[in-house]
């Protein structure tokens, strides 16, 4: 090789034009034997791998600064909790339990390999907080502050009480301080996954509005009274709301909802007690599932009309362990249809 710096200068401009041009070895080769005579196969694989290692490093450092900075951003700009609980306890204090999403930055290290930088080292971490305050008001108070956050994200959204009969006007309050604190918000809030107490249909619809429907994928709704039958959850409203039709899973318990089974079949899962279903709404549904099977699992809850299971027929013995399954169809895509009866229930299920 030359002894001139100008020239080692002007070759490896030369190798580097080549590389950029995205040449293969042999081609370049070519081209700089038109300037550079001696020029070797061994001198181009030499440089081409020394421009695919600046590469790397140059990436590498862009990354890192890139990712400090994303990491930042999203500290300051959002706050995200991957659960936040309320629960109301016997001795009528209350608790406040927060796991919090922070993004874990990247390490600046050379010598991290670059499978682990967009993986491992990568992760998202979580800070997990619980306080109990004696007071009502308190709790109430550092949940307004919660959900009051500049771009709060939560994931799940657990409100609950252990019961005492005794406390139970204390647990009243408790929910209606927590519907309030959601009532007065100015926007809709991000929660994918609630689950709540209430008292009637009002308050479940005042509750529901308060979420942004485009993300609120699974509702758990529980009776707040203490009582042997079931409460009747008028749905006239809630199912107008842009939160029902978004909704993936729903359930209910202590309440029964005059529903008809294909205001729920947009549910992947949905667990709920009807008055009364009718043998040609049972089998709408499973022709519908054969021709178009999803993932899927609903149990249905009611009073079975007289000769659904002869209806039902034919149909092929399940293959699942499963006790509860009666039978099995073929669906479309090879996919199969579960579905299990008893004189009180019954349930369809596709596996993904």
């Amino acid at each position: 090789m030359s002894n001139y710096p100008s020239e080692e200068i002007e070759k490896k401009w030369c190798f580097r034009s080549t590389f950029n041009a995205k040449l293969s070895p042999e081609v370049a080769l070519i081209f700089v034997q038109h300037f550079f005579p001696s020029a070797t196969i061994e001198d181009v694989e030499i440089h081409f791998e020394l421009f695919k290692n600046e590469m790397k490093n140059e990436a590498r450092r862009a990354l890192h600064k890139s990712s400090l900075l994303l990491s930042t951003y999203i500290s300051k700009s959002f706050k995200i909790y991957e659960a936040i609980r309320l629960c109301f306890s016997l001795d009528t204090s209350v608790t406040i339990d927060t796991k919090e999403v922070k993004p874990r930055l990247f390490y600046n290290d050379d010598n991290v390999p670059e499978r682990k930088l967009s993986a491992e080292y990568s992760r998202e971490r979580t800070e997990r907080l619980r306080q109990s305050y004696p007071t009502m008001i308190g709790a109430l108070a550092h949940f307004e502050e919660l959900v009051n956050q500049s771009n709060v994200q939560i994931n799940r959204l657990y409100v609950y009480h252990h019961y005492k009969y005794a406390h139970r006007k204390k647990i009243k309050e408790f929910y209606a301080g927590v519907q309030q604190v959601l009532n007065e918000r100015e926007t809709e809030l991000h929660v994918e996954d609630v689950t709540i107490h209430v008292e009637n249909s009002e308050i479940s619809l005042s509750i529901l509005k308060q979420f942004k429907s485009n993300l609120l994928e699974r509702v758990l709704l529980y009776t707040l009274r203490k009582t042997t039958s079931l409460e009747i959850l008028q749905m006239e409203e809630i199912v107008k709301t842009e939160q029902w039709k978004n909704l993936a899973q729903f359930y209910l318990d202590g309440f029964t909802v005059d529903l008809s089974l294909s205001q729920l079949s947009h549910f992947s899962y949905a667990n709920v007690e009807v008055p009364k279903v009718t043998i040609e709404e049972i089998l709408s549904l499973r022709n519908e599932l054969i021709q178009n099977p999803r993932k899927f699992n609903q149990r249905i809850k009611t009073d079975m009309p007289d000769g659904l299971l002869e209806a039902l027929m034919p149909f092929m013995p399940s293959d699942s362990l499963i006790y509860l399954w009666k039978g099995m169809y073929l669906c479309k895509n090879d996919k199969k249809l579960q579905f299990g009866l008893d004189g009180k229930s019954i349930e369809f299920m596709i596996d993904d």
